[in-house]
């Protein structure tokens, strides 16, 4: 036995010690008193559980509340971003960075807070919704990394034309043009295959925007 389950018994000993020392009237009305306060000790002691429990599952529907609203928020705006890059990308063959940037801040709710969507009890919607923001993530660091090899191609063609340009004044705009398109081969080669990489990228867009869609209709209800 312990010093704590000596003190205890210790302590219940004398209790009873003094208990049977009393007369029978005022042991019993003690007696009652104690029970009475021991009961109620632990009647508040389970009260206190109870209402801390409650506490406890209020705020994780809040947190659950909170967590839908963002994903809900996001998933929304990235449906408009979605429909913007495809309409610069008909119209301009461009994907804009700033609006790539958007998506990409947009989602951070999501990201920060990836952990609590086992608050979700279904595990097909936390399925889903991991790989919606996985493969979009994706999709989405593609089309940047792409644009911006196709920006810095275009880029070196227009230095390398200048500077040919101004080496052979006599030349005309054709000569040179095929002149800077054999000093950058390679770059050629990859330039031809950007677009049409883009462009499948850009049609997977539908797909997550249809799957955004799905997923607010499945979270909101």
């Amino acid at each position: 036995m312990d010093t704590a389950q000596e003190e205890s018994a210790s302590f219940l000993s004398g209790i009873y010690t003094y208990f049977v020392s009393l007369p029978n009237d005022t042991s019993a009305e003690i007696g009652a008193i104690l029970l009475g306060s021991i009961v109620g000790g632990l009647l508040a002691a389970g009260a206190g559980v109870l209402l801390d429990r409650r506490r406890e599952l209020r705020q994780q529907e809040r947190g659950r509340k909170l967590l839908i609203t963002a994903i809900c928020d996001d998933l929304q705006h990235s449906v408009e971003i979605y429909d913007r890059i495809q309409n610069d990308w008909l119209e301009q063959k461009i994907v804009h960075f700033s609006l790539l940037n958007e998506l990409k801040e947009s989602r951070q709710a999501y990201h920060n807070n990836k952990d609590w969507i086992v608050i979700f009890e279904n595990s097909e919607l936390r399925r889903e919704i991991f790989e919606y923001y996985l493969q979009s993530s994706q999709s989405i660091n593609s089309l940047e990394y792409n644009q911006n090899r196709k920006y810095s191609i275009e880029n070196k063609y227009d230095e390398i034309r200048t500077k040919v340009e101004l080496e052979n004044q006599s030349l005309n705009e054709e000569e040179v043009n095929k002149i800077t398109l054999q000093l950058m081969k390679k770059e050629q080669n990859e330039y031809r295959m950007i677009n049409p990489f883009i462009s499948d990228q850009i049609s997977k867009l539908f797909n997550y925007k249809d799957k955004a869609k799905s997923l607010i209709q499945k979270l909101q209800n």
